[in-house]
């Protein structure tokens, strides 16, 4: 689990990333290396809370299998500029790590079952596979809103089901 993410994370890509500024390009990486560290606090300098927030954003978008990361807490020391950001974590790291290598799993058997390298076939197979084994999840469930939903349970909102998408093809 975790250690795919450390391996393969930085070859993904990663759209939103590339719009932020070179700090801000700095401290996506770190705020994304402590993610995957399961850190429970990270120190920031010399940006606002607004940057963070908004960096923030932009590893959800660019990231769906840090979906284990529901929220940050931020704590901002304005006389010395610098940001506390404390991750919120929806699971212990053991039961996130698990739901990880089941994703990836449920992954490697959509992605074998296309049996080809053509990028067009690999896509099709995985918008027919979708189309025939999703249903849009009319309760809501906070899974359906990440790509755990329709991976794992095989329901999500449009959200979710954009997120699995994007790690299939990631992969």
């Amino acid at each position: 689990g975790f250690e795919y993410i450390k391996n393969c994370l930085p070859n993904t890509i990663r759209f939103y990333r590339e719009n932020l500024t070179k700090d801000e390009k700095h401290e996506y990486d770190r705020v994304v290396e402590a993610i995957i560290n399961y850190n429970s606090c990270i120190k920031i300098n010399n940006i606002s809370v607004s940057q963070i927030e908004h960096i923030f954003d932009c590893i959800k978008l660019d990231n769906p299998l840090l979906f284990y990361v529901e929220s940050l807490n931020l704590k901002y020391l304005e006389n010395k500029k610098q940001i506390f950001v404390y991750p919120v974590y929806r699971f212990d790291k053991e039961k996130t790590n698990n739901t990880l290598v089941a994703l990836l799993s449920k992954c490697k058997k959509v992605l074998i079952s296309t049996n080809t390298n053509n990028k067009f076939v690999v896509e099709k197979t995985i918008h027919d596979e979708f189309c025939k084994s999703i249903v849009y999840d009319q309760s809501f469930a906070e899974s359906s809103y990440e790509c755990v939903g329709p991976l794992l349970f095989k329901k999500g909102v449009c959200e979710g089901i954009s997120k699995a998408v994007k790690v299939l093809c990631d992969i």
